[in-house]
Parts: structure tokens; C-alpha cells; sequence
């Protein structure tokens, strides 16, 4: 075999390894994004598969989640998505070793580091949950692997370059940012003679998402107007009338959070579920990682001229990744994990990047490094991963299961909106009738109850939505019969006249 052959071969087995301990702890959090990816593949409103700033994702999930039924695997949707999702991050991992590889990391060290990402908290994570950002991930991470076989001299094609990016544009919309490091790297690559090959590149990243989205547009959403076009291109980045909101401008506790969100997506903070109790280990190895990544921390502030100088391309474009993310994230929900996966790419090629130099002097960076994958991997499986994969600590989804040993197939449960709008069809497989959109318009809501009142529909309230005094009273104006109530007092009410 090969040198390359063997590479390869490791890289799979890394692989391999990852996709074992992503799958085997899927979460049992299910967050509302990944119910909102699984219902239409449930359902079978197509339509919805597209979304407009994810477009990639939903015609993916739905294609995987029919490849495990035709294999006899029956299960929920967002079962497939989680599984999905264990294979894209896996992926990333057969990806990230070749990029250090390429990097002129020796086997070990790029093990370790690879080791390093699979274990990071928020790679994780959402190698284990249903979302489309570790997608999202995967893709960046290839335009990536591409540019640095540019910036190591070999002949890649800037249309080829541009495809990725523009594919990695379908997987988030946000990915347009990105361009700023493609054309770092290729001004770094062709130099004075950069305009053409950054034309042809721009070229293809514009093609691949225009004609993907004029496709979806022509012949699967068809909007009426064009506001209903820009509603569905935007979704959750506007407000109903098409608007783009960017979460208001750049302040101080903002920037705060995502300053503690930058350490939280590589190592948990502390134990974060009181059941199953956390591994007497855990902490200790969480405390031993921030200790670690410290000193890589401050080994690449001391060696960031050095650094900058021997990989200006890799070095610079990094940097770049993370500055253009920032600008946007910064304002945007920086307290949100999930849409800063993508900036451990950059962090850790920086970090493995100045341990090169110092493992070149220093016998201890490579049992350092090794030290801290495995307390990352220990800290971090202890404090939330493993936890993460019990029923028993989402509540809310043990409550579905009252629910629906309590009430038939038909029925309507409410809900104020939330999980409740997505639970309650998924995990009760009942109809929710989700009251938060009436907020403020009682009379609508009165007539649709009465509405399916008449058609002798059953109708239930739990006792969480009377907490809210305003509901409280909206319902006094109806008979509630109690249904059944478990040992934490969470009660069940069908509604009559």
C-alpha cells in the first residue's frame, strides 16, 4: 500500500471511530430547528424541505431518510437527520485529517488534532442532533481543503472552487461570507495575475446557488409575488413582511457572548445535567483541557509572527474565516452554539499551525496534545454528550408520552407555541393547536374552538398553559374537565362547552 493509500485508510479508520461515538449517543434534546427539518419529510409537504437560507439540507435528509427505510430501518424523520448528521461529521473528521496531512502534519500529530475537533463540544454535538450547520461544516471544510492544496502549489481549478463555495452557500446562506477567505487564497496563488482566476471563481460560486434557487423558485415554491419570494429566501433572518434583521448592532454584552461562546463550542463549562449523575472524571478533565488549550492558546499568540510568516496563505485565510464570521455573529445570537461549529475549523488549523513549531523544539507538545484530546473527549461526553442521549433529561418529551397514552389519534392538544408546536405532532402524534398565534385576537380563537367543538372534535389544554394568567382566564370561559394528572402535577384538561 501506498503512502497516500495508508493516509486515506487512517483517515477512514478516524472516520470510522468518530461516526461510533456520534451515533452512538444521539440526543434525546431533539431542539426545535431539528423537529422544524424533520416535519416535512414526516409530513409530506415537500415544499417545506426547501428552506430559503438552507436549501441543501431538507432534499438531503429526505433522500437519507428513504435510503434507511428501503434498508428496513423504521424510524422517525428526525431520527434519520440525527443519523445524517453522524455520518456529515464523521466526514468532516476523514476531511480534516487530510487537510493537516496536507498542512505537513505527521501522522500522529494530525491524529491528535483531528481527535481534538471531533471531540470539541460543539462539533460534537451537532454530529449528534438534527441540524443542518454541521452540513454547513462539511462543506466550508472542502472549499477549504481545496484552497490549501492551492496555497501548497499543486493546480486547482478556481470554477471547481467556486462550485464548492457556491455549494456551501445551499448548505447556509451565511456561507456567502466566505468568499472573502477564497479570494485571500487565491490572491495569495496567482498574485498581480488574480483577476481572472478570481472572475472565474466568483462566476461558479454565483451560478451553483442562483440556478439552485431560480429551480426551487420555478417549480417548487412558486410565490406570487415577490415579497412571498423574499419571506421564504430570508426565513427566520426576517420578520413576515421580508424585512433582513440582523439582531440590532454590536454592544458590549454581545460581544461578551461570543466571547464565551468562542471557549464553549470547544470544551463544556462545567457538568450541565443533574441525571444520569455526572462522571466523578469530568470535571477534572474539563479543568485539565482549559489548562491545556491555554498553553496552545498562548504557544500561538507567542508564535503568531512565526506562524504568519511560514503560512501568510493558511494563516491569513484563517484569520479572515474567523473575522468575517465575527462581523456577523457578533450581532447575530452570539450566545448560539450552532452557528459558530464552523469557526473550529479555523481554530484549530491556527492552533495545530503553531504546534508545529513548537513540537519541532519541545519533546512535551506531543503527549500535550494528546492530553488534551482525550480530556476534551472524557470532559466533554461526561458533561453533556452522554447525558444528552437520555430521555430521561427532556422532560417535555416525557410529557408527550402522557399525552398521548391520554388522548386518541385525532384529538387536539394545545399548546402555546415553541416545542409544543413541534412535539406535539412528533412525539404525541396528535394535532396541536397552538395557541400563541392568537396571541391577542381571543375572538379568532374562540370561533376556531368552537368551530371544532361542533364538528364534535376533542380538544385538550395541559396545566402549563394555564400558568399564563391570560390564557387562565380565556379558558374560565369553558367547562375544562381534568383528564389525568402524573406525580409532577402536570395535568391534562379536555375542553367543553
Amino acid at each position: 500500500m501506498t503512502s497516500s493509500g495508508r493516509d486515506r485508510l487512517l483517515a477512514f479508520l478516524l472516520a470510522l471511530a468518530a461516526f461510533g461515538g456520534y451515533a452512538g449517543f444521539l440526543s434525546r434534546a431533539y431542539v426545535f430547528e431539528g423537529l422544524v427539518r424533520a416535519m416535512p419529510i414526516e409530513t409530506g409537504r415537500w415544499a417545506h424541505l426547501f428552506a430559503g437560507n438552507y436549501l441543501l439540507y431538507g432534499p438531503l435528509g429526505l433522500t437519507f431518510h428513504a435510503l434507511l427505510q428501503a434498508a428496513g430501518f423504521q424510524h422517525l424523520a428526525v431520527t434519520s437527520l440525527q443519523i445524517l448528521d453522524a455520518v456529515l461529521g464523521s466526514a468532516g473528521i476523514f476531511l480534516f485529517y487530510r487537510i493537516l496531512r496536507r498542512l505537513g502534519g505527521d501522522v500522529f500529530s494530525s491524529a491528535a488534532w483531528t481527535a481534538v475537533l471531533g471531540f470539541s463540544l460543539g462539533y460534537w454535538l451537532w454530529s449528534t442532533d438534527a441540524e443542518n450547520y454541521i452540513l454547513s461544516t462539511l462543506l466550508l471544510m472542502t472549499d477549504f481543503y481545496f484552497l490549501v492544496r492551492l496555497a501548497r502549489g499543486e493546480k486547482v481549478d478556481p470554477v471547481v472552487l467556486g462550485a464548492l463555495h457556491g455549494l456551501a452557500i445551499l448548505g447556509h446562506i451565511m456561507n456567502v461570507v466566505f468568499g472573502a477567505v477564497a479570494l485571500w487564497f487565491l490572491a495569495c496563488a496567482y498574485g498581480r495575475a488574480w483577476r481572472r482566476p478570481v472572475g472565474r471563481y466568483a462566476a461558479a460560486a454565483t451560478a451553483v446557488p442562483l440556478c439552485a434557487y431560480a429551480a426551487v423558485l420555478a417549480f417548487v415554491q412558486k410565490p406570487a409575488t415577490v415579497q412571498e419570494a423574499l419571506i421564504w429566501f430570508i426565513g427566520s433572518a426576517g420578520d413576515r413582511h421580508g424585512s433582513i434583521t440582523f439582531g440590532g448592532g454590536l454592544s458590549a454584552a454581545k460581544f461578551w457572548e461570543w466571547i464565551k461562546m468562542s471557549l464553549h463550542i470547544v470544551g463544556s463549562f462545567q457538568p450541565a445535567y443533574p441525571h444520569p449523575p455526572a462522571w466523578t472524571i469530568a470535571p477534572a478533565a474539563l479543568a485539565a483541557a482549559w489548562v491545556l488549550l491555554g498553553f496552545f492558546g498562548v504557544g500561538f499568540l507567542v508564535r503568531f509572527r512565526r506562524v504568519l510568516r511560514d503560512e501568510r496563505a493558511v494563516a491569513g485565510g484563517c484569520l479572515i474565516w474567523l473575522a468575517a464570521y465575527a462581523c456577523v455573529f457578533t450581532r447575530w445570537q452570539p450566545w448560539t452554539m450552532v452557528y459558530r461549529v464552523s469557526d473550529l475549523i479555523p481554530v484549530s488549523v491556527l492552533l495545530f499551525l503553531a504546534y508545529q513549531q513548537v513540537q519541532a523544539v519541545r519533546r512535551y507538545a506531543r503527549p500535550a496534545v494528546a492530553a488534551l484530546a482525550l480530556c476534551l473527549g472524557i470532559g466533554n461526553l461526561g458533561a453533556e454528550i452522554y447525558p444528552r442521549s437520555f430521555a430521561s433529561n427532556n422532560p417535555h418529551l416525557a410529557r408527550m408520552a402522557f399525552l398521548k397514552a391520554r388522548t386518541a389519534e385525532g384529538d387536539w392538544i394545545a399548546g402555546i407555541g415553541g416545542l409544543d408546536e413541534m412535539y406535539i405532532p412528533t412525539f404525541a402524534q396528535r394535532r396541536p393547536l397552538v395557541i400563541g398565534r392568537y396571541a391577542g385576537e381571543p375572538a379568532r380563537l374562540a370561533a376556531l374552538i368552537k368551530n371544532l367543538l361542533a364538528k364534535k372534535q376533542n380538544i385538550f389544554i395541559t396545566s402549563r398553559i394555564l400558568e399564563d394568567d391570560s390564557w387562565k382566564a380565556f379558558f374560565s370561559l369553558y367547562s375544562l374537565w381534568l383528564n389525568a394528572r402524573d406525580d409532577s402535577g402536570f395535568a391534562l384538561y379536555q375542553v367543553r362547552r
